[in-house]
């Protein structure tokens, strides 16, 4: 039923993200909020103990910018957010408050990547993340982990340049050619972060058409050995999800 987490939420009309992390050797689960203004916005993270109490006060967070934030992960030490680069009509925006209908991705521009500490209040740490051909928007996070100064982190990424029109209305299209006109792409990526560094690297883990894709509850923000996830009957070319996938 609804819940303000005891009090945590101090109102119901407060964004508050979907997505949960779950920590498996703190057995703790992290939630995220995102107060979104034009030229600053707020980033709210929130750490429960296994009693759903808080662990420490919500931590706030300013990030310049419209931050579309909507999907994280964590390691024991960070929890991590990317924030694609967009364009935003401010006039219209302090009228309308609605990001979706005043902003624009902005094409080959780098996105930034945040790694906020989860274990004290010091402000987050922001790494460009290299541009290649496809977006950094609408990444499904897996899983992430730390390997001494290294952050391992699995995700989902889109291929829309082959998307033709919106979103499909039930049945989502009668042939494979109209679901694949309004469907993206997607395959399964690795990003390594050398946090002393400061970059980024990115590597194609697999070139299949992945969705939905998730971890064992016992490795999360640990390393893991499998990713499971639906995948399509086509190949690398979108389809909808015929199959469950087991990758090593």
């Amino acid at each position: 039923g609804k819940s303000l987490l005891g009090g945590a939420i101090p109102k119901e009309i407060y964004p508050f993200g979907s997505k949960m992390v779950y920590d498996s050797e703190k057995n703790r689960a992290l939630f995220h909020s995102v107060e979104v203004g034009s030229k600053t916005s707020e980033l709210l993270l929130y750490e429960f103990d296994d009693s759903f109490k808080l662990v420490r006060p919500k931590k706030s967070i300013p990030i310049p910018g419209v931050a579309l934030l909507h999907d994280f992960a964590a390691t024991a030490k960070y929890a991590i957010f990317v924030q694609p680069a967009v364009k935003v009509d401010g006039f219209i925006f302090m009228l309308d408050r609605d990001p979706s209908s005043v902003m624009k991705l902005e094409r080959g521009v780098s996105a930034t990547m945040h790694l906020v500490r989860r274990d004290n209040d010091s402000e987050a740490r922001s790494i460009p993340v290299p541009v290649d051909a496809l977006s950094d928007a609408n990444m499904q996070f897996i899983n992430a982990y730390e390997s001494s100064s290294t952050i391992v982190l699995d995700v989902i990424r889109s291929d829309e340049s082959d998307m033709r029109k919106g979103a499909l209305r039930w049945p989502w299209g009668s042939t494979l050619d109209e679901y694949r006109s309004a469907a993206s792409k997607k395959s399964l990526w690795r990003y390594t972060v050398d946090v002393d560094a400061g970059t980024i690297e990115k590597e194609r883990l697999l070139d299949k058409h992945v969705l939905f894709a998730t971890i064992s509850p016992a490795t999360g923000c640990r390393p893991h050995k499998r990713i499971y996830a639906t995948v399509g009957a086509t190949g690398s070319e979108a389809s909808p999800p015929q199959g469950l996938l087991s990758y090593d």
